[in-house]
This record gives C-alpha cells, sequence and structure tokens, in this order.
C-alpha cells in the first residue's frame, strides 16, 4: 500500500465549483500505474588501490649491449590489469640519442571494448644504488587500447641523459645493469550491464 495522507485540503474536494463531487455527492478515483523502462545497458566504473603487490622491477642485464630500439618487460599483473615497461635504450622521440625513454604500457593482450579507456596513477623509476638518487615520473592518464593509435602507454621519452647513465659516478648502471620499477597506486575498471 502506498498513497498520501492528504491529497486535497476538505474545502477544495467539497467545492462544486472544483468540479471533484457530481451528482450532488458521487466522486470516481483512480489510480495510473507506470513502470519505468530498465536501463537497456550501463556501467559502473570502480578505482581500486592498496594492492597486495603493486610495485614491479625489471632488471635489464649487460645495458651496454642491447641495439634493438625497443625493449619490453615481461608481462606483470597489478589491479587485475595486465602491464609491461617499455624501454628505449637510446631514446625515442624528443629523447632520441640523448636520453633513456620508459613508459609503462597496457599488455597488447589486455582486453577492452573500443571506446573503453583505463585511469592509472603510478610511478615510474630508474634505480640508483644511491637510492636518494633514484629517478620518478608520476603518471596520472587514461590508458586506451594498443589498435586505437591512442595513448595506450604513458612515461617520458627523456626519462634520464644518457650521459648520467654512462658515467659511472651517478649510479645507475651498476655490473652493466640498469633496473627501472613501477609502483601502480590507482587503476580503474568498468563493469559493463548486460555482460
Amino acid at each position: 500500500m502506498w498513497g498520501f495522507s492528504q491529497v486535497l485540503p476538505g474545502y477544495t474536494f467539497k467545492s462544486p465549483y472544483n468540479g471533484y463531487l457530481y451528482d450532488g455527492d458521487h466522486c470516481e478515483f483512480g489510480v495510473d500505474v507506470t513502470t519505468p523502462t530498465v536501463f537497456q545497458t550501463s556501467e559502473l566504473f570502480t578505482v581500486a588501490n592498496n594492492f597486495k603487490t603493486p610495485t614491479f622491477t625489471w632488471r635489464l642485464l649487460k645495458f651496454s649491449t642491447l641495439l634493438e630500439d625497443t625493449y619490453l618487460s615481461d608481462t606483470f599483473s597489478i589491479g587485475g590489469r595486465r602491464w609491461n615497461i617499455q624501454v628505449n635504450p637510446s631514446g625515442r622521440d624528443k629523447g632520441k640519442g640523448k636520453a633513456l625513454s620508459m613508459y609503462l604500457i597496457v599488455n597488447h593482450n589486455e582486453e577492452l571494448r573500443p571506446f573503453e579507456r583505463i585511469y592509472v596513477r603510478a610511478k615510474l623509476r630508474v634505480l640508483n644504488k644511491f637510492k636518494f638518487r633514484n629517478v620518478e615520473r608520476q603518471i596520472d592518464n587514461w590508458f586506451s587500447r594498443w589498435e586505437t593509435g591512442r595513448a595506450y602507454g604513458w612515461g617520458s621519452s627523456e626519462f634520464v641523459p644518457l650521459s648520467n647513465l654512462k658515467d659511472s659516478s651517478k649510479g645507475f648502471l651498476v655490473d652493466d645493469k640498469l633496473t627501472v620499477q613501477v609502483e601502480i597506486e590507482a587503476v580503474s575498471t568498468t563493469k559493463y550491464f548486460p555482460s
């Protein structure tokens, strides 16, 4: 049962000028029942943080012998998504020939809808044997699918100058090994209904 304790004041209801009563004291009551339409599709967007293992570390051995333009880490999973770190030892874009380039990228096997984007907040780092000299870049961006040609990876084309990497006194290369890391702080997920 659902209703109202007072729809009209009594004097308004009884006044013959308002038309609620007819033939002296007759009245008709009725109700229209409508059912709202169910959404055809909907989505639930959430951002998760405080992951059990938020950090992935990658060691590139024999760094001075790396000749390819691009290297990808093994695939790792944080926040329910699969990722890779991409390193360009001789740089790319603005950093080409001047700086190490490094990016966090969505793994190419990660299944996203064509229009879906993932929000990520993370820290990319090049570790240094002198802990206080680690180089860190904050990521606070939206990621898309590989095929879109849009932002499937974020980082920096000028992460660390090559002159600093090659200078042994700077502490980045230890026994010709470079160590990079990502710490993912937040990742979004979107659930679609019906799925």
